[in-house]
């Protein structure tokens, strides 16, 4: 109810819907949680860490809501802004990106931005991009690709008892 908030008021209020934004995503409600990220970043200079990991967040809540152009394009924005480098978070980006189009059947900009997270330093997810980025030449039909890459999928993680890439090699031929 107060028009102006003085600066630390602002900061607390900022504070405030930062944790409950986290406690709604954490308990799941990702659409309800949105709102109060959105308000963190709002009162915040993008080059702020709050702001940039609220938008994170924010980018995480459309993704897990079915947003999937929305956490793109936030996704896009921080990774374009190099914001969160050093963090796990910062890390992710082009992985999070990549998904992004992947849901939306995008698969040649879903290609693009697997390739990136796999060239990056970031390991924590690159066995599923490698089969995530074959599943991009799959999913555009251009089976002699999705052979190639399936192939370098089972050559760099090889497990006996993950048929996937050996399946969908099969189905390529």
């Amino acid at each position: 109810s107060i028009d102006e908030l003085d600066p630390d008021m602002q900061n607390n209020y900022t504070k405030a819907n930062f944790l409950r934004g986290e406690q709604l995503f954490s308990l799941g409600s990702y659409r309800d949680a949105a709102p109060f990220l959105r308000a963190t970043a709002y009162y915040l200079p993008k080059s702020d860490r709050l702001n940039q990991f609220s938008r994170y967040w924010l980018a995480e809540s459309y993704y897990r809501s079915g947003n999937y152009s929305e956490a793109e394009k936030t996704f896009t924005e921080l990774y374009n802004a190099s914001a969160l480098d050093g963090s796990a978070e910062g890390a992710l980006l082009p992985y999070n990106i990549a998904y992004s189009y992947f849901k939306q059947k995008d698969f040649g900009s879903a290609a693009r931005w697997f390739d990136k997270y796999i060239a990056g330093a970031d390991k924590t997810n690159r066995e599923d991009a490698v089969n995530r980025r074959a599943d991009c030449d799959f999913g555009r039909r251009d089976y002699k690709a999705a052979i190639d890459s399936y192939q370098k999928a089972i050559d760099a993680y090889s497990d006996p008892d993950n048929i996937y890439p050996y399946y969908q090699q099969a189905v390529a031929y």
